[in-house]
């Protein structure tokens, strides 16, 4: 006969639920009624069992800060320098834990975390972010994203544990885009890590501060040095080529809605050389 006042004997919870259910059809209520309380409340002992654990709400987003703060030191935050990937290999304990964090909850194996949309864009560009610092990080020294596999292979040969499944970082691109519904901003905030991208984002996406997140990106993108007009020639950062056939029918015509005055009395359009050695620190 089991001691009713201790569950913890129980290995699987499935057993614990069965036993309370048992009890509630004998007759012991009060008893049923404090498994119910310890149901809800707690975890399995055995912590691999994933239907032992409690439904929570959300997910802490901000934990990505903790990785940030080591990528990007105070005294250089404001500096052109990108992530510093040496310091991320030197204390590596915030990204490796924001790693398995993503690893076991995700949009698809936990989707009462992520009921709405902002919230499910929001998990997936940090997952981007800290899946590409961590694949950079264990691939240093380099000194282009190129280097450790041919035709960027880092985005489609490597796979990331995200919320229980194997995918690319090409697989979660593709995932915020649908969610984007093709808006171009959605790949703005994707970083290559070449020195022609955009500065890598430096503080955690939220749910809350989703829009606002790529109205900044959109700010910077259409001002110098990504955007250069001289005379009647207006040059383009290297981006615009890259997702030329997002912006539909033409890099100009998106331009014409977002900055006319940048587009007023231009007569040629050209794209600037790629620069696709690392942003950031590498070396060991």
């Amino acid at each position: 006969m089991r001691n009713d006042t201790d569950h913890t004997h129980f290995d699987d919870i499935k057993e614990l639920k069965i036993y309370a259910l048992e009890l509630d059809t004998s007759g012991d209520h009060d008893v049923f009624r404090r498994l119910l309380v310890y149901l809800s409340t707690q975890k399995c002992r055995r912590a691999q069992s994933h239907s032992c654990v409690v439904k929570q709400k959300g997910f802490p987003y901000h934990k990505l800060d903790e990785v940030l703060r080591v990528a990007f030191p105070q005294d250089e935050r404001d500096g052109a320098e990108g992530p510093r990937y040496d310091l991320l290999r030197d204390h590596p304990e915030s990204l490796d834990h924001y790693l398995g964090l993503m690893s076991e909850l995700g949009p698809r194996n936990t989707p009462h975390r992520f009921t709405q949309r902002e919230q499910r864009l929001a998990y997936l560009l940090n997952a981007y972010t800290a899946g590409f610092l961590a694949l950079i990080r264990d691939a240093c020294p380099i000194e282009s994203v190129d280097q450790p596999y041919w035709f960027g292979g880092i985005f489609w040969r490597v796979s990331l544990r995200v919320g229980g499944e194997d995918v690319s970082l090409n697989d979660i691109a593709s995932e915020i885009n649908s969610l984007m519904l093709g808006d171009q901003r959605a790949f703005l905030a994707l970083h290559k890590g070449y020195q022609s991208d955009l500065p890598m984002r430096r503080r955690a996406w939220t749910p809350e501060e989703v829009r606002e997140g790529f109205n900044e990106l959109e700010a910077q993108i259409l001002a110098p040095p990504f955007v250069q007009r001289e005379g009647d020639t207006l040059k383009l950062n290297v981006i615009f080529k890259w997702y030329q056939h997002y912006f539909q029918p033409h890099p100009k015509g998106y331009l014409k809605v977002r900055r006319p005055e940048l587009v007023k009395g231009i007569k040629n359009i050209v794209f600037m050389e790629a620069d696709r050695s690392l942003q950031g620190r590498c070396h060991l």
